[in-house]
């Protein structure tokens, strides 16, 4: 059976150093999020900066996000990651103004997004129409679960299928591919 190469060698190989100092992702990336992808078996892949986490810090619990510093999709730079969670992801993301909801002006229902209408929960910086609130407050559970359902806003969360292991101990991060 043929023996894999670390993961750090398989990164390694696929990351361009850029005069920023990011090392850019250079195989497949997601074509909406531009995040590179790191396949980790069949069918199976994780974002390419967390996979570089992994690699040199061991497992990650499913609460733990790979931040960038550098807000580089594709970089995978160690120097340029940082470990947080959900919470200090959107909060960084909100600061740096590349929150999606910052450039809506009207919610899914179409109301507008004023000073009035507008309600942003301590601690998270998505934004929330009283209307809908409002709306939302009036109905019974089931009106409200069909609502969520046509809006599209019901995610599932499954834990990862699979176990990234952490295989050989890279040479020095800084060490050049």
């Amino acid at each position: 059976m043929k023996k894999r190469m670390p993961i750090y060698d398989r990164l390694m190989r696929r990351m361009e150093k850029k005069p920023s100092g990011c090392w850019e992702w250079t195989g497949y990336r997601n074509p909406h999020f531009n995040y590179g992808q790191f396949w980790v078996a069949k069918g199976r892949h994780i974002s390419a900066h967390r996979a570089m986490w992994i690699a040199l810090h061991g497992e990650l619990t499913p609460e733990q996000f790979v931040c960038h510093r550098c807000d580089n999709p594709p970089c995978i730079n160690p120097d340029h990651l940082f470990i947080g969670t959900l919470e200090d992801n959107n909060r960084d993301m909100a600061s740096k103004g590349r929150y999606n909801h910052q450039k809506r002006t009207h919610c899914v229902h179409g109301h507008e997004f004023t000073p009035e209408n507008t309600y942003i929960p301590p601690g998270r910086p998505k934004r929330m129409c009283r209307t809908c609130m409002r709306e939302l407050a009036g109905m019974t559970p089931e009106e409200r679960e069909a609502r969520r359902v046509y809006d599209g806003s019901v995610r599932r969360n499954r834990p990862p299928r699979y176990k990234l292991k952490r295989i050989g101990s890279p040479q020095s991060a800084s060490n050049e591919p």
